[in-house]
């Protein structure tokens, strides 16, 4: 009897979200952490870290370049950061393909938007030590 996500293709156990496995999902990540980052060791360390502690698809962060957003809107500043509204135009990732072997981009709507936040020093500072 399987839980109540269904049983993985690719390692045949249990899902721990829907159409997600934690472990191959993990696997498939790390495998591409050398095709992309930030900048900034600090900022790919934790999300990396998302990455390879996900249950479920919300729960991943990815690093999208500038040049793949459009309609850029700056909706707030605070303290540490300034937040912005865009449009992506490849959408998100969501689910592992195993039979293309890669992660296909899912566009929700025409409409898709992310929030984009422009870290500080003060936030990597924070993020070291608690990281």
């Amino acid at each position: 009897m399987s839980g109540p996500w269904g049983i993985c293709e690719e390692c045949n156990q249990e899902n721990t979200g829907y159409e997600w496995c934690n472990a191959c999902n993990a696997k498939h990540f790390q495998q591409n952490f050398k095709n992309w980052t930030s900048g900034n060791d600090d900022i790919d360390k934790c999300i990396q870290k998302t990455q390879l502690s996900a249950n479920y698809s919300c729960e991943v962060l990815e690093w999208i370049p500038y040049n793949k957003f459009y309609d850029l809107n700056r909706i707030a500043k605070g303290g540490y950061s300034i937040v912005y509204r865009e449009k992506c135009i490849d959408g998100f990732i969501c689910n592992w393909d195993n039979k293309n072997q890669n992660w296909p981009y899912e566009k929700k709507s025409s409409n898709f938007c992310t929030i984009f936040v422009q870290v500080r020093v003060e936030i990597v500072q924070l993020l070291q030590i608690f990281g």
